[in-house]
């Protein structure tokens, strides 16, 4: 279910600084979850304003997150990516500087287990 206008500003509002970017990046770059929590530095080309998508972040129950391949050979994929995503991964590069791109970050630095929806599913559906 894709995000309304005003639905994707009250998440970024409510989001810690950190996440504000996973939130542009799944929005203008249509990702899956799984695909969006699984993007690192590598996978970008800002010069080319592209994202390969060719792996996801997989949580099982009991067992540490990791990043599988995706599922089947047509999810693998190369995405132009607007200005408006690759700015904002440019600000957070700068702010957060990291080898892997921390826009999948918990609290501690650590993957997240959820999307940042998910988390805030309930706090979003008050405010609207």
């Amino acid at each position: 279910m894709a995000l309304t206008t005003t639905a994707k500003h009250a998440l970024e509002d409510a989001l810690a600084p950190q996440r504000k970017a996973s939130v542009i990046l799944g929005a203008g770059a249509g990702l899956r979850q799984g695909e969006a929590l699984g993007v690192t530095c590598d996978r970008i080309d800002v010069l080319r304003r592209q994202l390969r998508v060719d792996r996801q972040l997989m949580n099982l129950p009991r067992q540490a997150p990791e990043l599988v391949p995706v599922t089947t050979r047509t999810s693998v994929r190369t995405i132009p990516l607007p200005q408006i995503v690759v700015d904002a991964l440019v600000a957070h590069l700068t702010e957060f500087p990291s080898a892997d791109l921390r826009t999948r970050c918990g609290p501690a630095g650590e993957p997240a287990t959820e999307s940042p929806v998910q988390r805030l599913s309930g706090p979003l559906r008050d405010r609207t």
